[in-house]
């Protein structure tokens, strides 16, 4: 095993030769039934993949065996590395906090189905491994669980190109765990038919590069954390337990759910379009922090999810207004910091008794064409208003809210008021025409409260 840097250029040609003694050549056959097994030999852990000895510009076909070995190279120009037949662990086995070669591919190289590459570290994780993938592919006719690059330690990663995924299958193709840090820097990736990026609890994935996909989106498993240094992201079926960061993300297919402590961190936009949905539950929230126009969202908040927009004009659909569904909510939260305009307040009301707690903060103005129920059922619909200030709270349409169960609302200066004590008043939001939410009596009221005040007046005098 050796550091990726060298000491001189002419060191190399002194220690090559010694070198050869040192590491496990393996030559590769000319079929997948002649594929040579990748192992090292005779106790030379660092092994290099050469060309077939009778045709070096063939395929040269190799094959995983479940060995483990330090450091795995490729050398010579065969027209394709194919690789079969299941895992090979590469173990830099490092102390110290340099970087080592553990993966270079100099050409093009396939796996297929079934086979995985571990990069692990025995001596813990504060070495870093260097891993150079060249022009690799990852093709898969079924499912297998065991595919794809795994990173267990510290990684480096380069290339020129990395794909992965075919035939539709859900399919692993890169995983860090083991509290690992990887910067993955591949010039050129793409993500294909439901290939799967996962990264566990304590671990972080860094990808500075663009990642491309299908018309089917990337999924992602992030319990741990990911940040994506390019701009715009599209994903799949995504399941986020931890934090997943990106400038503009799109939701192309399939639900993706937020939960635990999940959140998404969009410095731009979310876009949930066409059939897809995201689905915020168990604490998760989604933070939107900057202004777009051009995001086509439909937004479901459950059971404990939390849905926090600090950005103007945050979410549309279709270049339209976004939708606010809540469902199966126990006690889902929407938090509003800036002036957002909304098509629906929808309610699904068929599976529990949903509340949602909704907060305005920094004198901003949340608009909503309609409040709306999916179905009339037993199961009943709470609205608890937090930190309201008149002209906070706009509904074009107010013929819902008589459906709403129960609302309660606290003001800024710690006032409560029921249902009962709330008003409607008459204005407009922009030149459109609806209702203002208050809390001041109509004027009728206030013309009630002054005649009775007036005929206590006129009692007292007479009495005097």
């Amino acid at each position: 095993m050796k550091s990726k840097y060298y000491t001189t250029l002419a060191a190399i040609g002194i220690f090559a030769c010694a070198a050869q003694a040192d590491i496990s050549n393996i030559y590769g056959g000319l079929s997948d039934t002649e594929a040579a097994e990748i192992k090292a030999d005779a106790g030379n852990l660092d092994v290099v993949l050469n060309p077939n000895q009778t045709d070096t510009s063939a395929e040269a076909f190799f094959k995983g065996n479940g060995n483990t070995i330090g450091s795995l190279k490729t050398s010579g120009t065969p027209s394709n590395w194919n690789i079969a037949g299941g895992k090979t662990t590469i173990d830099i086995n490092q102390a110290g906090s340099d970087e080592f070669e553990a993966f270079v591919n100099n050409g093009s190289m396939t796996w297929a189905e079934g086979t995985s590459l571990d990069i692990v570290n025995s001596e813990g994780n504060a070495a870093t491994a260097y891993v150079d993938l060249g022009t690799l592919s990852l093709t898969s006719e079924s499912y297998s669980e065991a595919h794809g690059l795994n990173f267990k330690t510290n990684a480096n990663v380069v290339g020129t190109s990395f794909s992965a995924g075919l035939n539709g299958y859900e399919t692993p193709a890169i995983s860090v765990s083991n509290n690992s840090n990887v910067d993955y820097r591949v010039s050129e990736s793409t993500f294909k038919n439901n290939a799967i990026i996962s990264i566990e609890k304590g671990s972080t994935l860094n990808a500075y590069e663009k990642l491309n996909s299908d018309r089917f989106g990337i999924n992602f498993i992030v319990d741990g954390t990911f940040n994506y240094k390019n701009s715009a992201i599209d994903l799949g079926k995504t399941k986020i337990t931890g934090t997943f960061s990106a400038q503009y993300i799109t939701f192309k297919s399939g639900s993706s759910k937020l939960s635990g402590n999940g959140v998404i961190n969009a410095a731009g936009a979310i876009e949930v379009g066409g059939n897809s949905a995201l689905e915020i539950s168990d604490n998760a929230s989604v933070k939107l922090t900057k202004e777009t126009a051009a995001v086509k969202s439909r937004m479901i908040i459950k059971t404990t999810g939390t849905l926090i927009i600090s950005a103007k004009n945050a979410l549309s659909y279709e270049g339209g207004l976004a939708d606010i569904f809540v469902s199966d909510a126990m006690d889902a939260k929407l938090t509003i910091s800036a002036d957002n305009k909304f098509n629906q307040l929808r309610f699904n009301r068929q599976d529990s008794n949903e509340k949602l707690t909704l907060t305005v903060n920094n004198g901003a103005r949340v608009y909503f064409n309609s409040i709306e129920f999916q179905s009339y059922t037993t199961n009943t619909a709470t609205l608890i208003i937090k930190n309201f200030a008149e002209y906070s709270i706009f509904f074009k349409d107010i013929s819902g809210w008589d459906e709403l169960e129960s609302v309660t609302l606290s003001d800024t200066e710690g006032n409560t008021y029921t249902k009962d004590d709330l008003k409607w008043i008459k204005g407009n939001y922009d030149g459109v025409q609806g209702y203002w939410l208050s809390t001041v009596p109509e004027p009728a009221a206030y013309a009630a409260v002054f005649g009775a005040l007036a005929l206590a007046f006129a009692i007292y005098r007479r009495r005097k």
